[in-house]
């Protein structure tokens, strides 16, 4: 995330900021309305980038998520990632027909 940030994709502004960097602090109740706010009808959020183990924490919501934007998408998350636990290979292994 930081990188982005000096990128100068975040925003700051009287409305708060587009970005969350979430550490092993960070409350999950905080995620999860960060989540929410950035998926609300009035968002002008289009992409949510979510390590893989701060997505296991708000699981619940991104999986009723039924819009097609905001898109939400999980980044590996060092030697941890586990391709059972991420919605998008799942979803291309069943395409490719690859499930079991």
């Amino acid at each position: 995330m930081t990188g982005l940030l000096v990128a100068g994709i975040g925003s700051r502004d009287a409305q708060g900021t587009n970005y969350l960097i979430a550490d092993k602090d960070t409350q999950q109740s905080e995620i999860e309305a960060t989540f929410e706010r950035w998926t609300s009808k009035n968002s002008t959020v289009k992409i949510i980038l979510l390590s893989q183990s701060v997505a296991k924490l708000i699981r619940s919501s991104i999986d009723e998520l039924k819009e097609i934007i905001p898109v939400v998408l999980e980044i590996p998350c060092d030697k941890r990632y586990d391709v059972e636990e991420d919605p998008m290979m799942q979803r291309v292994m069943a395409i490719l027909g690859q499930n079991d």
